[in-house]
């Protein structure tokens, strides 16, 4: 498939997250490589195949409350928690119904076209602390993702081992787990943020998420993004206008989609 065809998609999904943002004063910035893309490219990286939004908790908690009571014609959303037994990520995923995806790390049992959505919370006095939090936080996710995710051969024998150590525990557990510290990081304001699904590069400082986002231009629309992106850039990417070496220019998601085919229908003749 097309890339630019599949962004399109994404950003359809992008579009209706902001206005429901919009609509119920709830405050979010694109995250992560979107936030690299507006900057860098006005839109999406090139080769790039997902959208990251991130919010801070309130706004994270506010989000999920008003989604949970929404009945969209064509959005659908995993949230995490105890009852959503199916889904095994700890951050919100919205999806186009309308369309099927299927992500490199799943078996083939299907979803739409999606965009992640990230909470942001608060970590340590230091970044030294914040690192101890966010480790503590890696082994939860990763047994959470080894009970979910299907293993390839080439996984590691650590996989291996996480995979048998996630049997032990059940999914109503490993989600108090990680509520527990959550609340423990949104006890009180610190003077460093993360977000725990990301990557260790993206702790940083918490002003980025306090001072009011602003719009920048992403492909044929705006969306809000941290206001001093270069410091933010600089911290978790370095130089970042540099692109990636060639072979680094690949989709990171992408293993099968059909625009015009609802995911529930896929699933449904998959199963016959």
């Amino acid at each position: 498939m097309n890339n630019k065809i599949l962004q399109n998609a994404i950003l359809k999904v992008g579009k209706e997250i902001h206005k429901i943002c919009i609509e119920n004063d709830i405050k979010y910035s694109i995250y992560g490589g979107t936030l690299l893309g507006a900057i860098r490219h006005k839109g999406f990286i090139p080769w790039d195949d997902d959208m990251d939004f991130c919010m801070t908790w309130d706004n994270y908690q506010k989000f999920i409350s008003v989604v949970s009571n929404l009945n969209h014609p064509w959005l659908v959303f995993d949230v995490p928690s105890e009852t959503n037994t199916s889904y095994g990520k700890l951050f919100i995923k919205a999806y186009d119904k309308n369309t099927t995806f299927i992500e490199w790390d799943k078996n083939d049992e299907a979803k739409g076209v999606f965009v992640d959505i990230f909470p942001i919370v608060y970590g340590g006095n230091t970044k030294e602390e914040t690192i101890k939090i966010w480790k503590k936080y890696q082994y939860i996710r990763a047994l959470m993702d080894r009970k979910y995710y299907i293993l390839h051969q080439e996984f590691s024998l650590k996989d291996r081992v996480l995979r048998i150590l996630s049997k032990m525990y059940s999914h109503e557990c490993l989600i108090e787990k990680a509520r527990d510290l959550y609340n423990y990081a949104n006890a009180e304001k610190r003077p460093y943020s993360l977000s725990y699904d990301g990557p260790k590069r993206e702790i940083v400082k918490s002003e980025y998420y306090e001072t009011p986002f602003v719009l920048y231009p992403f492909e044929d629309t705006f969306f809000y993004g941290i206001a001093d992106y270069d410091s933010w850039l600089t911290d978790v990417y370095a130089d970042y206008m540099q692109f990636p070496p060639q072979e680094m220019q690949v989709p990171g998601h992408y293993k099968f989609a059909d625009l015009s085919l609802p995911f529930e229908e896929y699933n449904k003749k998959r199963q016959r």
